[in-house]
């Protein structure tokens, strides 16, 4: 009996040691396609392929809140406080930090792209929490800064080169300069502030919009204002926007295409439903899931509702002459994206979620254990990272990639 409890203990500390080395030698602990047989067999059989799958190294009580797709990162943000961070096109296990503690919140991160200068080292993703904005090196999860508010925050913050934007006091838009430390400036607001603005990144425009149905630009460098409008009821979910106009939805079942010059509504359509989360923009199609379910496709260059698929819940990505969404009973849903035809269920065989993709053709299915899967095209090339570079002109918060598409907080206290 005593040398078989000193076998057991030797074991469970040899496993302990390995998983350390694992999540501190960047060793993958994702499972190849071929490990996981009886899954890869039923997605064959529907045209997909399973890339890769990985299980996160959660302890027995946490679990997942939200994950996030941000260029070749996956972040999956735990109940513990901590961030794992995952590479997209491969499965690799990259970090996990601890951001916050259990009963703190944290909101969703925002990408620093190592484009926009130095300021912290290189490309960095930052956490906002209460009193402020802690950046980490994407690649291997060093802490490079830390950039205090002056105020509470009452959402996730937004980048732009050597600046950070924040909604703060409840009323007011915040822009800090992040290589001096400062607050740069502020500008006021009527009604309350509880969505994070949006910077588009070509034009250097920040656009935020408040309770009251304000819908404002600005210059996200000297805040010259570029215009002030009013959209009908109180806007909800997150912002959107690419080089032909800005997106965004309403507690009044309206989703709104905006003109990025003048503000004016270029488009107005009525949802059917009230929205959950908000726009997810992918090229010439924008995609609306609503409550309880329902996800509708909007058609840019006809300015009109395309289709509507009343059974989905998440719109994941477009494949070849398809639009793959995720369905209330854990089925990949693939769509004609002309015809808005359902042509096939795939079952996935346990709840989750998934994560929405709008720059290639990964398919993200996820849960709140901690499994991540990825799948592909049946007989699709392998991808990289460069294949996960935004190709859009704006950096968003990317809310559309959480399990909990509300606009508020994340907040790690408490049950799921």
């Amino acid at each position: 009996m005593h040398k078989q409890g000193k076998r057991r203990t030797v074991v469970g500390v040899v496993g302990v040691l390995g998983l350390l080395l694992c999540m501190n030698s960047g060793v993958s602990l994702a499972q190849p396609a071929g490990q996981v047989d009886s899954a890869g067999a039923r997605l064959a059989q529907a045209g997909v392929q399973l890339a890769w799958q990985i299980s996160l190294p959660l302890a027995h009580s946490v679990s997942i809140r939200s994950y996030h797709l941000m260029e070749e990162n996956i972040y999956a943000l735990a109940s513990d406080g901590k961030v794992h961070c995952v590479r997209a096109d491969i499965g690799r296990y990259r970090w996990v930090c601890q951001v916050v503690g259990k009963t703190d919140t944290l909101w969703p991160p925002v990408l620093y792209p190592a484009s926009w200068g130095d300021e912290l080292g290189g490309a960095a993703v930052g956490f906002t929490r209460i009193h402020d904005v802690v950046f980490f090196s994407t690649v291997g999860g060093i802490k490079v800064g830390t950039r205090r508010t002056q105020a509470v925050n009452k959402a996730a913050a937004v980048m732009g080169p050597n600046a950070i934007y924040t909604i703060e006091l409840d009323k007011c838009v915040g822009k800090y300069n992040i290589e001096e430390r400062y607050l740069d400036w502020q500008i006021r607001s009527n009604d309350l502030l509880q969505i994070s603005p949006l910077y588009l990144a070509d034009q250097g425009q920040l656009v935020f919009v408040d309770e009251g149905g304000r819908v404002a630009s600005a210059d996200g460098d000297d805040k010259e204002e570029i215009f002030d409008q009013r959209v009908d009821g109180r806007p909800c979910g997150w912002l959107a926007g690419d080089a032909e106009g800005i997106y965004l939805v309403t507690d009044q079942n309206l989703f709104y295409h905006l003109d990025r010059r003048t503000g004016e509504a270029l488009g107005k359509y009525y949802l059917m439903a009230a929205p959950d989360g908000g726009p997810v923009v992918k090229d010439e199609h924008i995609y609306q899931a609503m409550a309880p379910r329902g996800v509708v496709q909007i058609n840019k260059a006809r300015q009109a509702i395309g289709w509507r698929i009343d059974q989905a819940r998440r719109f994941l990505a477009e494949w070849p002459r398809q639009v793959v969404l995720l369905n209330t009973n854990h089925q990949l849903v693939f769509v004609d994206p002309l015809s808005g035809k359902v042509e096939r269920l795939t079952d996935l065989g346990e709840p989750c979620d998934g994560i929405s993709n709008t720059v290639n053709d990964a398919v993200f299915i996820t849960t709140r254990g901690g499994t991540i899967r990825c799948l592909r095209p049946l007989g699709s090339e392998p991808l990289t990272a460069a294949d996960f570079a935004t190709r859009t002109t704006a950096l968003m918060e990317t809310h559309d990639n959480s399990l909990d598409e509300s606009s508020e907080p994340i907040s790690t206290d408490g049950e799921l």
